[in-house]
């Protein structure tokens, strides 16, 4: 039974809708190349993998998926059908990809990444060390040439570091080649006070927090030493703001539906009032109906016209409050010049779409 069901699984796309802010808010797609997974840290206690795999799948045995169980052939693995078009997927979501059961599977998933550059694999673990320790079953033998002396360039690494026991994750981190690297502080369990020794653009370059949600379990704990939930956020928001990298607000967390009028399940997605969604690259921010597709469609004349191109499927990241008719939708673009930037603000001068950059990220 688990692996017929690990064999049918290609686009889980209905399995992450429990958790769809890894899907539809910081990525456009997910792609497991196994499913299945052990605890290893705190922060795993409550994970959604376990609720989502249950059903149907013992969640702690680790089985490859289409194209990447030997019995099939790679060329079915779902990323090689997926088109030129740009992509950000979520590797992983139902597993970890440094997971030692997948030791086996490890270099058929590297040979999907590298068949398809214009996929960028968001690769978020909490087993870090063994890309130090077992760099031989964790990296492809070409992760570092002459062409791309800091790993495959369609390849983000990231971490989960729930405490700050766990911070030496992002130090090993920082060891490896990698073009980019991003942190992820959710669920956020302590606060981190010392973070900013850890964050900058040659280290980690982007940070997501969020408290933990689960409908059948409080927030551990209810709230830290000294303070409140709101301002260990606040505190991770300002270390990115010093650092100048982009900070992504998930969600407060807890057990019960936001009652704000912002639309999340659980907690709240507005910090002191406002969104906090920040992306490392040039983001086109476009506010018009839920389905407006006459709107879409002028954006993506204007990108076209200025040969911009953009990732496949907009990103909805926000409902307006009290019109949820109203939608804010993301065009993730890839990194543009200067002199295309201030003709796209030109361009977009007379319209409702925003423009939301980050200058360090653009080339002169």
């Amino acid at each position: 039974m688990s692996l017929q069901l690990a064999q049918t699984i290609t686009r889980p796309t209905v399995l992450l809708r429990k958790k769809s802010k890894y899907r539809g808010v910081t990525t456009t797609r997910p792609w497991n190349p196994w499913i299945g997974c052990f605890k290893v840290s705190p922060g795993c206690d409550n994970c959604y993998i376990f609720r989502i795999l249950r059903p149907n799948h013992n969640p702690n045995v680790v089985v490859p998926t289409k194209g990447i169980n030997p019995v099939t052939n790679v060329n079915s693995s779902p990323p090689l059908h997926w088109g030129k078009r740009r992509d950000i997927t979520f590797t992983c979501s139902l597993s970890d990809f440094l997971i030692r059961d997948a030791d086996a599977w490890r270099p058929r998933a590297w040979e999907v990444i590298r068949r398809t550059p214009n996929i960028t694999y968001n690769i978020l673990t909490k087993r870090v060390q063994r890309i130090l320790t077992h760099p031989d079953k964790c990296l492809p033998d070409d992760w570092v040439t002459t062409a791309h002396p800091n790993g495959y360039p369609n390849v983000a690494l990231g971490v989960t570091v729930e405490k700050p026991q766990f911070l030496w994750r992002i130090d090993m981190l920082n060891k490896i080649p990698c073009v980019f690297r991003w942190l992820s502080a959710e669920p956020l369990l302590e606060p981190l006070p010392t973070l900013h020794k850890y964050i900058g653009r040659n280290q980690i370059s982007m940070v997501h927090c969020g408290g933990e949600s689960d409908k059948w379990h409080p927030r551990r704990p209810q709230a830290p030493p000294g303070g409140t939930w709101r301002d260990a956020f606040r505190q991770i928001r300002d270390q990115c703001a010093q650092a100048k990298i982009p900070f992504f607000f998930l969600q407060q967390g807890g057990s019960q539906p936001c009652t704000c009028g912002c639309g999340c399940k659980w907690g709240c997605r507005r910090l002191d009032g406002r969104w906090h969604q920040e992306f490392p690259f040039p983001t086109l921010i476009a506010r018009g109906p839920r389905h407006g597709r006459r709107q879409r469609e002028r954006v993506l004349n204007v990108l076209a016209k200025q040969k911009i191109e953009t990732f496949r499927t907009p990103i909805q990241i926000e409902v307006t409050p009290g019109n949820p008719r109203q939608v804010d939708r993301v065009l993730l673009t890839k990194i543009i010049t200067n002199q295309q930037l201030n003709q796209l603000r030109a361009d977009l001068s007379n319209t409702t779409i925003a423009l939301q950059t980050w200058p360090y990220m653009f080339p002169s």
